[in-house]
């Protein structure tokens, strides 16, 4: 991790190539190195030089350690510690090791135990040791007959925070027409998509910012955006449109 940060920074700073590369991997190179900047020294990710290239794992692990442990992140979750971490860092793989360390921090495993019974117990009757305030009202997107769900495939988490539109296609003028305009929750669902009475046959298209939610993490995407178009037929049926996704793959199927 710490030699290819070295061959970016000696090629931004010198316009030199390490003597071992091939034509293609000088090429390479060049492209990866475009991304970065340097600035009093550093390497920064972007030419607006707002988030520093991290140059070892274990100065990443440290960053990650200070951010969600520390009285001032307090076990935040895998969102918003990755939301933090983003803004102000970059490192190769950072989307997929802030869930991993997440996902393996003890007390974070404890509040996902607590936040499930939570979800089962009758808030009429004493809580004991949990507090009232803590108790989660899941949210019902049950009004609608049309539910999505985004699964970044990559990291084996929701796709949290990942803008969506929802259009209607016009039969007579093929106009696609805005029904939805949302954002993922932290579960990666969109609750409320369409009303019932809004709910007729015609033909539909779901359209996902995907290079947006990727580059929100530090990723690049090779889709720029994914767009599922799909016909309803019968308004009184449930159907269920999930996105799976991941840089360079996606896919969907029907469910219900």
């Amino acid at each position: 991790m710490e030699h290819k940060w070295e061959v970016v920074f000696n090629f931004l700073s010198e316009g030199s190539y390490p003597s071992t590369l091939t034509r293609g991997q000088r090429q390479t190179l060049r492209k990866f190195a475009s991304k970065f900047s340097i600035r009093a020294g550093h390497l920064f990710f972007g030419a607006s030089a707002h988030r520093r290239a991290i140059q070892s794992r274990e100065e990443a692990c440290n960053l990650f350690k200070e951010l969600h442990v520390s009285p001032t992140g307090r076990h935040i979750g895998i969102v918003k510690t990755r939301s933090a971490l983003t803004s102000k860092f970059y490192w190769t793989g950072m989307t997929s090791d802030i869930s991993k360390w997440v996902s393996e921090c003890g007390k974070c495993r404890l509040k996902v135990v607590r936040k499930l019974y939570c979800n089962k117990v009758n808030p009429t009757e004493p809580q004991g040791l949990i507090p009232k305030k803590e108790l989660i009202t899941p949210m019902d997107g049950s009004a609608s007959p049309l539910t999505t769900h985004v699964l970044n495939t990559a990291a084996g988490v929701p796709g949290s925070n990942m803008t969506l539109r929802l259009y209607q296609q016009d039969p007579w003028t093929s106009v696609w027409n805005l029904i939805t305009n949302r954002t993922t929750d932290d579960d990666g669902r969109c609750p409320g998509l369409i009303t019932q009475q809004q709910f007729r046959p015609a033909v539909y298209k779901l359209h996902f910012e995907t290079a947006q939610y990727w580059e929100s993490m530090g990723e690049t995407s090779f889709y720029p955006y994914v767009e599922i178009v799909f016909t309803i037929s019968n308004p009184d049926q449930k159907y269920h449109v999930p996105l799976l996704v991941s840089r360079f793959s996606y896919s969907t199927y029907r469910g219900s």
